[in-house]
Protein backbone atom coordinates (compact mmCIF):
# COMPACT_ATOMS: atom_id res chain seq x y z
CA UNK A 1 0.00 0.00 0.00
CA UNK A 2 1.08 3.48 -0.57
CA UNK A 3 2.87 5.83 2.00
CA UNK A 4 0.22 8.40 3.07
CA UNK A 5 1.84 12.24 3.55
CA UNK A 6 0.66 14.82 5.53
CA UNK A 7 0.15 17.87 3.95
CA UNK A 8 -1.09 21.66 4.78
CA UNK A 9 1.16 21.84 7.88
CA UNK A 10 4.20 23.04 9.10
CA UNK A 11 6.36 19.99 9.84
CA UNK A 12 9.94 18.77 11.29
CA UNK A 13 11.76 16.22 9.56
CA UNK A 14 14.91 14.14 10.47
CA UNK A 15 17.21 13.63 7.71
CA UNK A 16 15.85 10.22 7.40
CA UNK A 17 12.38 11.73 6.94
CA UNK A 18 13.43 14.11 4.48
CA UNK A 19 15.60 11.32 2.28
CA UNK A 20 11.84 9.26 2.10
CA UNK A 21 9.84 12.69 1.37
CA UNK A 22 12.67 12.98 -1.59
CA UNK A 23 11.50 10.73 -3.93
CA UNK A 24 7.70 12.73 -4.14
CA UNK A 25 10.03 16.03 -4.12
CA UNK A 26 12.02 15.02 -6.96
CA UNK A 27 9.29 13.95 -9.05
CA UNK A 28 7.27 16.94 -8.48
CA UNK A 29 10.52 19.43 -9.31
CA UNK A 30 11.49 17.55 -12.11
CA UNK A 31 8.02 17.47 -13.95
CA UNK A 32 8.18 21.60 -12.92
CA UNK A 33 11.38 22.30 -14.56
CA UNK A 34 10.75 19.91 -17.13
CA UNK A 35 7.50 22.33 -18.57
CA UNK A 36 9.48 25.66 -17.70
CA UNK A 37 12.49 24.08 -19.74
CA UNK A 38 10.16 23.98 -22.63
CA UNK A 39 8.33 27.39 -22.16
CA UNK A 40 12.08 28.93 -21.54
CA UNK A 41 13.50 27.43 -24.73
CA UNK A 42 10.16 29.01 -27.15
CA UNK A 43 11.09 32.37 -24.88
CA UNK A 44 14.50 32.06 -26.34
CA UNK A 45 13.31 32.85 -30.09
CA UNK A 46 10.34 35.01 -29.44
CA UNK A 47 10.66 39.03 -29.23
CA UNK A 48 9.34 40.41 -26.22
CA UNK A 49 7.15 42.66 -28.04
CA UNK A 50 5.42 40.01 -29.35
CA UNK A 51 1.77 39.11 -27.75
CA UNK A 52 2.90 35.57 -27.43
CA UNK A 53 6.11 36.06 -25.08
CA UNK A 54 3.56 37.44 -22.70
CA UNK A 55 1.70 34.39 -22.55
CA UNK A 56 4.07 31.97 -22.65
CA UNK A 57 5.96 34.04 -19.76
CA UNK A 58 2.78 33.91 -17.70
CA UNK A 59 2.34 30.05 -18.03
CA UNK A 60 6.36 29.69 -16.72
CA UNK A 61 5.53 32.13 -13.68
CA UNK A 62 2.47 29.49 -13.51
CA UNK A 63 4.05 26.39 -13.38
CA UNK A 64 6.93 28.06 -10.87
CA UNK A 65 4.07 29.27 -8.48
CA UNK A 66 2.16 25.65 -8.94
CA UNK A 67 5.28 23.83 -7.86
CA UNK A 68 5.92 26.19 -4.96
CA UNK A 69 2.77 25.44 -3.88
CA UNK A 70 3.33 21.93 -3.88
CA UNK A 71 6.19 21.84 -2.18
CA UNK A 72 4.76 23.93 0.53
CA UNK A 73 1.84 21.34 0.84
CA UNK A 74 4.31 19.11 1.79
CA UNK A 75 5.45 21.19 4.79
CA UNK A 76 8.82 22.44 2.95
CA UNK A 77 10.24 25.62 2.16
CA UNK A 78 10.77 26.78 -1.89
CA UNK A 79 13.98 29.30 -1.12
CA UNK A 80 15.13 29.21 -4.72
CA UNK A 81 14.02 27.92 -8.18
CA UNK A 82 14.21 24.25 -7.91
CA UNK A 83 15.89 24.54 -3.99
CA UNK A 84 13.77 23.13 -1.30
CA UNK A 85 14.31 23.08 2.29
CA UNK A 86 12.96 20.74 4.60
CA UNK A 87 13.21 22.19 8.47
CA UNK A 88 15.08 20.40 11.01
CA UNK A 89 13.69 22.39 13.89
CA UNK A 90 17.62 23.95 14.50
CA UNK A 91 18.12 24.43 11.18
CA UNK A 92 17.59 23.24 7.21
CA UNK A 93 18.20 20.12 5.36
CA UNK A 94 18.26 21.66 1.31
CA UNK A 95 18.05 19.58 -1.46
CA UNK A 96 18.37 21.03 -5.01
CA UNK A 97 17.29 19.68 -8.56
CA UNK A 98 20.43 17.65 -9.50
CA UNK A 99 21.30 16.69 -6.27
CA UNK A 100 20.89 12.60 -5.13
CA UNK A 101 20.02 12.89 -1.70
CA UNK A 102 19.29 16.34 0.74
CA UNK A 103 23.06 17.21 0.63
CA UNK A 104 23.03 20.12 3.06
CA UNK A 105 22.39 21.47 6.57
CA UNK A 106 21.90 24.81 7.31
CA UNK A 107 21.60 27.42 10.04
CA UNK A 108 18.19 29.17 10.05
CA UNK A 109 18.51 31.96 8.29
CA UNK A 110 21.03 30.05 5.83
CA UNK A 111 20.38 28.79 2.63
CA UNK A 112 21.82 27.61 -0.57
CA UNK A 113 22.97 31.10 -2.20
CA UNK A 114 26.73 31.82 -2.86
CA UNK A 115 28.03 32.92 0.32
CA UNK A 116 25.97 31.20 3.02
CA UNK A 117 26.17 29.13 5.65
CA UNK A 118 26.09 25.53 4.55
CA UNK A 119 27.43 22.16 5.55
CA UNK A 120 27.27 19.44 2.98
CA UNK A 121 26.22 16.34 5.38
CA UNK A 122 28.82 14.17 3.72
CA UNK A 123 31.21 16.58 5.76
Amino acid sequence: MAEIIPILGPRQFTEEEAENLLPTVKRITAQAAREASKIEEQLRFIPREEPIFGRLATEMDLIIRRWAIKVKKLGLRPTALWIVDFDAGEGWFSWRLGDEHVSYFSSPGAGLEPGSEKKELSE
